[in-house]
């Protein structure tokens, strides 16, 4: 079981109205804020709670983002990054999701000299995210540290959180859901899973100590009668979604081999044991928006956002609507407009 760091400052940060204390020193929005707010606040090291309380009835909006590359010293791309940048300002302004939930591959880390001040661009949104780290996202010559990414977030709206494991610290963390208020003490109405599938101890999939924790956390559910659903947030695609494209009971578009690298089905055999998750969400394959249910879990593509990156057809993002009441959940591709 994991701790808060007695030496580490709580901290809130709220997407809506007011300046809350992260925004200090940085540039405001021209548009308004919505009335609405989500307060999220750090219990533990790998666990945060994003704490809802809408004024009426609605579901909680993710914005799910995916493969932005951003970074790439090329001037060229330099120019697309502004340009990616600008379709996602366009859709927190005109979806205001609750929160934005990026499935790595933030930075195009694999050229020496990639840059990082995509970390403020998206802090200066005034919208809590989160980071699933890719495989361009990691601990290599050419860019930020685990740690580093950490700072990075915890600098402005950003959270990504991690647990000790036989003295190294490993990055994976939760974002509960509370409903009622920041004072209530029922259990999380949803959870997220974010887990690292980058190139951690040189592999590309979800380590063993990630998929323990996870089991640790599902067991101490349990024990406080919290059983609310999970939605999983991995960057490189689980295996299943190659046993699902093979089966065509899918959605949308297949428009290119599913890369899920090293994976073997061991997440998906933990995750499905649990009984709770109901969705994993990835990146990587940017050709790749197919969905659909595989052994009751469903697999979910994003949309590619980065300009940077390879691909054919619009950039945009995957708008995700938790129904927290019912525990259901529905998404759509989302594009800004031309």
């Amino acid at each position: 079981m994991t701790t808060m760091n007695p030496n580490r400052r709580s901290f809130l940060r709220t997407a809506g109205a007011g300046l809350p204390a992260w925004w200090v020193g940085r540039p405001v929005m021209a548009e308004a804020p919505p009335a609405e707010r989500v307060v999220v606040r750090q219990a533990a090291s790998d666990r945060f709670e994003m704490v809802f309380a809408p004024m009426a009835v609605r579901s909680f909006k993710i914005l799910q983002l995916t493969d932005t590359h951003f970074g790439n010293p090329d001037p060229a791309k330099r120019a697309t990054d502004r340009r990616s940048q600008d379709d996602i300002r366009q859709l927190a302004r005109g979806l205001t999701p609750d929160f934005i939930m990026h499935t790595g591959d933030f930075i195009d880390n694999d050229v020496e000299g990639a840059g990082h001040d995509a970390f403020d661009a998206m802090h200066e949104m005034g919208v809590p995210w989160a980071l699933a780290p890719g495989n361009h996202d990691g601990a290599t010559d050419s860019t930020l540290s685990p740690e580093q990414y950490r700072e990075r977030m915890a600098a402005g709206a950003g959270v990504m959180g991690s647990f000790e494991r036989e003295g190294k610290q490993v990055t994976a963390f939760r974002l509960d859901i509370v409903t009622g208020g920041s004072e209530s003490k029922t259990p999380p109405a949803a959870s997220l899973v974010v887990f690292d599938s980058g190139p951690t101890g040189g592999t590309k999939h979800v380590a063993a100590a990630q998929l323990e924790w996870f089991e640790e956390q599902m067991e101490a559910d349990r024990s406080r009668g919290a059983s609310g659903p999970v939605y999983a947030m991995i960057h490189i695609p689980v295996i299943e979604f190659k046993k699902l494209c093979d089966s065509g009971r899918y959605a949308e578009r297949f428009g290119e081999e599913i890369c899920f690298e090293t994976d073997t089905g061991k997440t998906f055999e933990i995750l499905k044991r649990s009984g709770r998750v109901k969705a994993i969400f990835s990146g990587h394959d940017h050709e790749n928006t197919f969905h659909g249910k595989w052994d009751g879990i469903e697999l979910v593509y994003g949309r590619v956002g980065g300009w940077s990156a390879y691909g054919e057809g619009p950039r945009g993002g995957r708008l995700i609507d938790l129904d927290l009441p019912a525990g259901q959940h529905q998404h759509r591709i989302v594009l800004p407009k031309s």
